[in-house]
């Protein structure tokens, strides 16, 4: 959104304009993390993740004709990024839900942080690419270029993937035996739905919040909710009595699930600031032209993607070799990502040098892919079953954190940049020190 204000002068909007149109997305995307999560471990997780893609796709496209319905920019574009989120709250879910059937456990590391390097290389190729689109053809350029990739590679996805290996055409017999073998019964059994804990819905701070911004679409959510059970017995014929068999009780009240859901927080609320920020700091604090610093910005989610890979693979080789048991590999990367990145974000505060200030932001988001090996992929460890339902549950909260940057714009309205990187930097302290 915000390479279209650099070249192209007839979007005037202001900060808090903005700022409530980038913010819109993660009121779906949050809303939609648990139902997406519980839907994982009922239906094919493929083919849900497939689906979240293709309509998030076709919404980009659709977002390029939003922009064009003046005076209503503002209020189209919110409503197409509320869409896009709802349908990109399923991915993540979705794709825990899929590693459930395919991963081993000892390759569970390296599998799912593969994974999520994804998001870094999106974001890698993302911005140079719209960058130079937007300067050689027309604003609107990146939304049908991303949006017509994303339809490709959700053609291509819903072709080769499957459910689990027992279904897949293409793998070989001996690959099918050794996931199926190594995986087991606990971790890929059939789960039913369940009912979403109101009491503890209604009286939550977060939930209110979302309710306030978005009180149009959060009355829908919760009228259809209030009622899902006897939607579910009624009209879908289930049997009510199968409806209860999830433990939300002891997920609610687990320390290692809370534990992951604010490390979550804490990682979504400083990748999100500095994804929908940096670009405005390399043009407004370090005066950079927006090419040059569309390939700066890539820089770091290369390295982040790099570093990413590198401890999927370094987690499960110190677990496999039996050289670190699985808790303190968690907790060695957790510590490492959060405390790298807590340190450099801090020591830009007081940089005043441009090269320097690339350098430590460069260092901090690497950093941070560390992280990943540690609290992204512990589901695994301590619930396989339940792995797509307590990721959706943790990366709700992390959406929430999604709203953080349009927060910390009025907390932040009348003080300088640095500012903000200390305060980014002392929540990660503070996390890796309950670590």
């Amino acid at each position: 959104m915000k390479i279209c204000l650099f070249q192209e002068p007839e979007f005037v909007w202001s900060p808090t304009e903005l700022g409530w149109m980038e913010s819109s997305f993660f009121y779906g995307y949050a809303v939609s993390q648990i139902p997406a999560g519980v839907l994982a471990g009922k239906f094919a997780p493929n083919k849900l993740f497939c689906l979240g893609v293709l309509i998030a796709s076709l919404l980009n496209i659709t977002i390029a004709f939003a922009l064009q319905f003046h005076p209503f920019t503002d209020v189209a574009v919110m409503i197409m990024q509320c869409m896009q989120g709802l349908a990109l709250g399923v991915t993540y879910p979705a794709m825990h839900g899929v590693w459930r059937y395919w991963a081993p456990p000892l390759e569970r590391s390296k599998l799912a942080t593969t994974t999520f390097t994804g998001s870094y290389v999106g974001v890698m190729l993302g911005l140079p690419l719209g960058s130079s689109l937007v300067s050689y053809f027309s604003w609107s350029a990146p939304f049908y270029a991303f949006g017509c990739a994303g339809v490709l590679w959700s053609i291509i996805w819903c072709i080769v993937s499957a459910k689990s290996p027992s279904e897949h055409r293409y793998i070989t017999e001996e690959e099918r035996t050794y996931i199926t073998e190594k995986i087991g019964k606990v971790a890929t059994g059939n789960m039913t739905l369940t009912t979403l804990p109101w009491k503890t819905i209604l009286l939550s701070l977060p939930v209110w919040a979302i309710v306030i911004c978005n009180f149009c679409r959060s009355w829908t959510f919760f009228l259809l909710l209030n009622n899902q059970l006897m939607y579910m017995k009624d009209v879908l014929h289930m049997d009510i009595k199968k409806l209860t068999t999830l433990p939300w009780k002891t997920i609610l009240l687990s320390l290692p699930v809370w534990a992951i859901v604010i490390c979550n927080f804490c990682r979504s609320w400083t990748f999100f600031l500095l994804l929908n920020n940096q670009l405005m700091y390399m043009k407004d604090v370090l005066h950079m032209d927006i090419k040059k610093s569309g390939i700066i910005s890539a820089l770091p989610q290369f390295l982040m993607t790099v570093v990413v890979l590198g401890s999927g693979q370094m987690a499960d080789w110190l677990r496999a070799t039996g050289k670190m048991n699985t808790g303190p590999v968690r907790k060695m990367f957790n510590t490492l990502g959060f405390g790298g990145e807590a340190i450099f974000l801090g020591v830009l505060a007081f940089v005043q040098d441009p090269t320097l200030a690339v350098t430590c932001l460069v260092i901090a988001v690497t950093c941070g892919g560390m992280s990943i090996a540690g609290f992204n992929v512990n589901h695994f460890d301590i619930a396989p079953r339940y792995a797509s339902i307590l990721m959706g549950f943790s990366n709700g909260f992390g959406a929430l954190a999604g709203m953080g940057g349009f927060i910390t714009q009025h907390l932040t309205a009348n003080l300088p940049w640095y500012a903000t990187c200390r305060q980014e930097g002392g929540q990660k302290e503070r996390v890796k020190s309950r670590r």
